[in-house]
């Protein structure tokens, strides 16, 4: 073989061999959580649905702000759910469920603010949840507030006041979770960079036990908006969730629903351990 056929064929040689090892790369990557590439949705995964989330979403973008928030409330008592409010029904300034438990149980509190498009959208992804986290049984209690759009200021210190202030709730928050949602053409969880790598490696683990790999960013995102940090009593998670534009509804509800898997899976299956971790470094 002459010089140029044997130059021609390690070309091909390391061509292949490069193409092999960045395939590999990926595999690897997304195992370990770092990709961001399109989730294949797993339909048994979890009770959340896709579906259920955009029914909500697209029913309570059809009013005011505040009105947005008894919206909410409508659809939690329509899923079976009983929800609480903070407020009176016609200007709701805060909306709650609780798992039931000894009142003793330590609490993992779930909250979002309805401000803005993905404002509505987080809240609505947030009722699926809470209509699909068991009621009873776990060793700790999962609570989840919507508070309205402008209530921002106070974040979670102001949500932990008034819980404390309301005649119905009797229970201890050991610590909290502050979602926001943001639009995107794949599905993805992300944290702020003030979030504890303990709790990243529980939501880490959550996204692997619903069958996604790919699902969770492993950096920390700098320009996650999140409120209420400043908490001597409790650690905060800022956690921002992904999801495609609704132009495409089939990508839409695959991501909420893929994000809601994972979701479940932190609180319920993975709770008392994010409760744990959200008090260690």
């Amino acid at each position: 073989m002459d010089r140029q056929g044997i130059a021609i064929k390690w070309i091909l040689i390391m061509g292949i061999g490069t193409l092999v090892f960045l395939a590999g790369t990926a595999t690897l990557m997304r195992w370990a959580g770092l990709g961001s590439g399109p989730v294949r949705v797993h339909a048994d995964a979890s009770p959340f649905s896709g579906d259920e989330a955009i029914r909500v979403y697209e029913k309570i973008g059809t009013n005011n702000e505040r009105g947005n928030l008894a919206e909410i409330f409508h659809a939690l008592r329509e899923n079976g759910s009983r929800p609480r409010l903070l407020g009176t029904m016609e200007q709701p300034d805060m909306i709650w469920t609780v798992t039931e438990g000894q009142a003793d149980a330590p609490g993992l509190l779930i909250t979002t603010s309805l401000s803005g498009e993905n404002g509505l959208l987080a809240a609505a992804w947030l009722a699926e949840l809470a209509r699909v986290v068991p009621r009873r049984g776990t060793r700790h209690r999962i609570v989840i507030v919507w508070r309205a759009a402008g209530e921002e200021a106070g974040g979670v210190r102001m949500t932990l006041e008034a819980l404390r202030a309301a005649e119905s709730w009797r229970g201890r928050i050991a610590g909290a979770i502050v979602v926001s949602v943001r639009r995107g053409s794949t599905p993805w969880i992300a944290r702020d960079a003030r979030t504890p790598t303990t709790v990243w490696d529980t939501l880490l683990d959550a996204s692997r036990r619903a069958g996604y790999v790919g699902l969770s960013r492993p950096l920390p995102v700098e320009t996650i908006r999140s409120d209420g940090w400043q908490m001597d009593s409790i650690s905060v998670a800022g956690i921002e969730i992904g999801i495609p534009d609704a132009s495409d509804r089939d990508a839409f509800r695959d991501g909420l629903k893929v994000t809601g898997d994972a979701f479940y899976h932190a609180l319920v299956t993975l709770g008392y351990d994010m409760i744990v971790r959200l008090g260690m470094p």
